[in-house]
């Protein structure tokens, strides 16, 4: 899969859509860091779409 989650992917924007905000992967990855994690995108293998991923410490 290829890297997708260049710096202005998870950056707020203003979005006139019905379907959606704009902020939900800049809110999701400043929970995750917030808790030392990391949060990336991969594009889906067959093209169509892209897979978000994140991991979290256990300690």
């Amino acid at each position: 899969m290829k890297m997708i989650s260049p710096p202005r992917l998870f950056s707020k924007f203003a979005s006139k859509s019905f379907q959606g905000t704009g902020l939900g992967l800049f809110i999701s990855k400043k929970i995750i860091e917030a808790h030392a994690g990391k949060l990336w995108g991969e594009n889906n293998v067959d093209g169509i779409g892209a897979t978000f991923t994140f991991s979290l410490p256990i300690d």
